[in-house]
């Protein structure tokens, strides 16, 4: 290739991020090839050793990153305290590299009686997950401490505080939230929002339920407050722990009880707080009065329907400002359902009007009131007549 064509055309560089490497045993360590040449860069990692694994080991792209992971082979014997150098090779059509790696094993290790090693926090962490009341007991013990001291863990004093906290399961979660091998648990609620609607001639208690889940598996305890301390809801648990999650989906039930006697008027909601976590509980007694047209929309010359429904009896008037609504009366007395009859008919002078100005419907609004309680109740329904 002449010096023209090395311009035009410039081969692949290989630059990587690190220029060396230290890796403990279970960790993973990341660094980035890069192509600061021309074309595309393609190459392959030959690692020295099976204890060092790289992902991906072979690639095809300008910029690359891999993740080397130290995980040891029993067959090459390393021992714990072992310090072992080595030096990968990275070849491509962009160059060679070498690049030196230290991989490191913890001093000591602690054998558990289920035949797990551990030799560094993230297996600590794992065996809690499977054995949490032998993490809970292994967590206080000298040999725990002497592991953690071998490691130079750098919060020994706060170790030895947490050892003497009487809930263990606590203690152990924060350890890992100090060690920054999780984050604090949280509680969430699975709805924000229950609603009842009561029944329309009884009062009877009414049972309800919501669900609260962890974040994780972590420790959690807290108390359910009532935000109102309403007397028509009572729960039947006031504290949270973690023995209340299922072990699928970290899931707990709250229950509790509505006495819809205790409610005054027709609306309450009361707000239960668990944590990080706030719950509504409404409870609705139904309408009074509920009404409705058999349709929105007539011929002129036509009749049709008023529904209305009540659960006590009640004295309803009903009333429209436009003459071509006519009803038979002015006041019903309803007691369940009551089917309410009216006429379109619009006058001589409202047709003449229709025609006049072109207009094809007539609108109007029927008015429907009733006394209940102390308090007016008003609907009112839009109704529409003309030529269709």
């Amino acid at each position: 290739m002449d010096i023209r064509e090395a311009l035009e055309y410039p081969l692949p560089v290989l630059t990587p991020s690190m220029a060396e490497i230290t890796i403990e045993e279970k960790d993973d360590v990341a660094f980035t090839l890069k192509n600061t040449g021309g074309g595309m860069l393609v190459g392959q990692i030959l690692s020295p050793t099976k204890s060092l694994v790289f992902t991906p080991n072979k690639w095809a792209s300008n910029r690359q990153a891999i993740k080397c992971h130290f995980i040891p082979d029993p067959l090459e014997g390393w021992k714990p305290g072992d310090v072992r150098e080595f030096e990968i090779t990275i070849l491509s059509n962009g160059g060679e590299v070498l690049i030196p790696i230290t991989a490191k094993l913890a001093k000591m290790a602690v054998n558990t009686s289920e035949g797990m090693v551990i030799a560094n926090l993230r297996d600590f962490y794992d065996y809690a997950k499977q054995h949490p009341l032998k993490a809970q007991a292994l967590f206080s013990k000298k040999e725990f401490f002497e592991l953690l001291g071998a490691m130079d863990y750098a919060y020994l004093d706060a170790y030895e505080w947490l050892t003497q906290e009487s809930n263990r399961a606590r203690a152990l979660d924060n350890f890992f939230v100090l060690s920054g091998l999780k984050t604090r648990t949280v509680l969430t609620a699975t709805q924000t929002t229950v609603e009842h609607i009561g029944a329309i001639d009884d009062d009877s208690p009414i049972e309800g339920m919501f669900e609260l889940q962890k974040s994780d598996s972590g420790y959690y305890e807290t108390a359910i407050l009532k935000k109102r301390n309403s007397e028509w809801l009572s729960l039947l648990k006031e504290h949270l722990y973690s023995s209340d999650f299922n072990d699928d989906g970290n899931i707990a039930t709250v229950k509790y009880k509505i006495i819809p006697s205790l409610v005054q008027g027709r609306y309450a909601k009361e707000t239960i707080s668990a944590g990080e976590s706030a719950i509504d509980i409404v409870f609705r007694r139904p309408a009074p009065m509920r009404c409705w047209l058999s349709r929105e929309g007539f011929r002129l010359y036509d009749y049709g329907i008023l529904v209305v429904e009540t659960r006590e009896p009640i004295l309803v008037e009903v009333f429209c400002k436009e003459q071509f609504v006519k009803f038979e009366g002015r006041e019903y007395r309803v007691l369940g359902r009551e089917e309410i009859r009216f006429n379109i008919k619009p006058s001589a002078f409202q047709s003449a009007q229709m025609m006049f100005r072109k207009q094809p419907s007539l609108s109007a609004e029927i008015e429907v009131r009733a006394f209940y309680n102390g308090t007016v109740i008003k609907r009112v329904l839009p109704i529409t007549a003309g030529e269709w």
